[in-house]
C-alpha cells in the first residue's frame, strides 16, 4: 500500500535481483542436466516477467531436453500470443528459429538405450562442451577433442552431447573410425553422408557438387541415374573442388550442426586434412566438430597431433582430457548401475579394484561385484 518514490525504486531493485537470481539458478540446473527443476524455475520466472522472450526460448529448450517437445511447441505459441497481445509484436528471429528446429524433432522421443552407462562426475567437461557449442553458434567454428585412455568415457560424453542436440532439433552427424579402416580415404565422411540427416542435406545440392561427392559416396550414381561420373583427380585444384563439395554436403546455411567422429586416432590422413579445410571453409557457419581419441595412441608425430597443434595456434580447438573418477564419482556410478547404495567400505573397495576407470566400474557392477 505504499507508493512513495523511494519504495518503488527499492522494489524494482529487489525484483531485478530476484529475476537475476532465478536466471542464474536455471542455468546452474541446466548445466547439471536437472531439467525438471530448471523447467519449474523457468516457469516461475515467466510468471514474474511474462514478456521475457529469452526466458520463453530457454523454457522451450529445457522442455525439449526433458523429452516434452509438444510442451515446448505450446510454450512458443504462448509466447507469440502474449507478445502480440501486450506489445503488438511477433517473436524475434532467434525464437522463431528455435521453434522451426523443434518441428524437426521426432516426437515422442525414443528413450535412452538401457545399456548406456550413466554420465556422472563430468560437470566441468560438460560445461566446457556447452561453452564451445555457444562459441560455434556465434559464427566461430570449433573443434572439441575429447582425449583419455580407453574406457574413460569419451564416447559416453560425446553421446550425451549428441542426444542433447537431437532433442532440440539440431542436425547431428555421427561416424566412427576403425583400426582396420585407417587406410580407407574419407571413410568417416562417407559414414556421415549415409545418415538420414545428411541425405536430406544432399537433396538440395546442385549436380556439380554431387558429382564430386560421388567419389566418396558411389551409391549416388544409382540414386541419380543422370549424374555424370567424376573425372580422375590429376590436379591439386580438383582436390580442392572435392573438399568444397564435401563441405557443402555436411553444412546447412541456416540450421546449426553438430558433427562427431569417434576414435580419431585411427582416422585416415585425407579426412584429417579435410577437417582442417572444413573448419576454415565458412567462418560464419554454425557448427561444432566433436572428436574422441585415445591419448596413448596419439604420439607427437601423429597426424591428429599435428592438426591439433595447427588449430591451437588459431584458438580453434578445445582439448578436454578426461581423467579417471575419484572415490565419490566411482560410488555414484556404481550405485546407479547396481541400483543399490554402497557403504563407505564397499565404495572404497570398489574404487581400489577399478582404479576409477568408468568402463571397469560399469562392467564390475553388472557382473555382480
Amino acid at each position: 500500500g505504499f507508493y512513495e518514490d523511494w519504495v518503488l525504486a527499492a522494489r524494482e531493485t529487489y525484483r531485478a535481483r530476484y529475476l537475476a537470481a532465478l536466471d542464474q539458478l536455471i542455468l546452474l540446473h541446466e548445466e547439471q542436466r536437472h531439467y525438471a527443476t530448471a523447467i519449474t524455475l523457468a516457469k516461475k520466472l515467466l510468471r514474474e516477467d511474462p514478456l521475457h522472450e529469452a526466458a520463453y526460448r530457454r523454457l522451450m529448450r529445457l522442455q525439449s531436453l526433458d523429452g516434452n517437445v509438444a510442451g515446448a511447441l505450446r510454450t512458443y505459441h504462448t509466447c507469440s500470443t502474449i507478445l502480440q497481445r501486450d506489445l503488438g509484436v511477433d517473436p524475434g528471429p532467434a525464437t522463431r528459429e528455435a521453434y522451426q528446429r523443434l518441428l524437426h524433432v521426432q516426437a515422442p522421443l525414443a528413450p535412452l538405450p538401457p545399456t548406456r552407462m550413466p554420465l556422472v562426475a563430468r560437470r566441468r567437461s560438460w560445461k566446457r562442451l556447452q561453452s564451445a557449442w555457444k562459441e560455434s553458434q556465434r559464427g566461430r567454428p570449433r573443434f572439441v577433442l575429447l582425449g583419455g585412455e580407453a574406457g574413460i568415457g569419451k564416447t559416453r560424453l560425446a553421446e550425451e552431447m549428441i542426444d542433447w542436440a537431437d532433442r532440440q532439433g539440431i542436425i547431428t552427424l555421427s561416424a566412427s573410425c576403425y583400426a582396420a579402416g585407417s587406410s580407407l580415404p574419407y571413410a568417416p565422411i562417407a559414414g556421415w553422408l549415409r545418415t538420414a540427416d545428411a541425405q536430406n542435406l544432399l537433396r538440395g545440392l546442385p549436380d556439380r557438387w554431387l558429382v564430386e561427392i560421388s567419389r566418396v559416396l558411389p551409391e549416388l550414381a544409382l540414386q541419380r541415374p543422370g549424374l555424370r561420373p567424376p573425372e580422375p583427380i590429376s590436379e591439386s585444384w580438383q582436390r580442392q573442388h572435392l573438399f568444397s563439395a564435401l563441405a557443402h554436403a555436411v553444412l546447412h546455411p541456416k540450421r546449426p550442426i553438430l558433427l562427431l567422429i569417434d576414435d580419431l586416432q585411427w582416422c585416415d590422413l585425407d579426412t584429417l586434412e579435410w577437417l582442417h579445410f572444413l573448419l576454415h571453409f565458412d567462418p560464419d557457419a554454425h557448427f561444432l566438430l566433436l572428436g574422441t581419441a585415445r591419448t596413448e595412441e596419439v604420439p607427437p608425430g601423429h597426424p591428429l597431433a599435428a592438426l591439433a597443434r595447427d588449430l591451437g595456434k588459431e584458438s580453434m580447438i578445445v582439448e578436454l582430457d578426461l581423467a579417471r573418477l575419484g572415490l565419490l564419482g566411482t560410488r555414484m556410478l556404481a550405485e546407479q548401475v547396481t541400483g543399490q547404495a554402497l557403504d563407505a567400505r564397499q565404495a572404497r573397495l570398489f574404487f581400489e579394484d577399478t582404479e576409477g576407470n568408468p568402463l571397469f566400474i560399469v562392467e564390475m557392477a553388472r557382473a555382480g561385484w
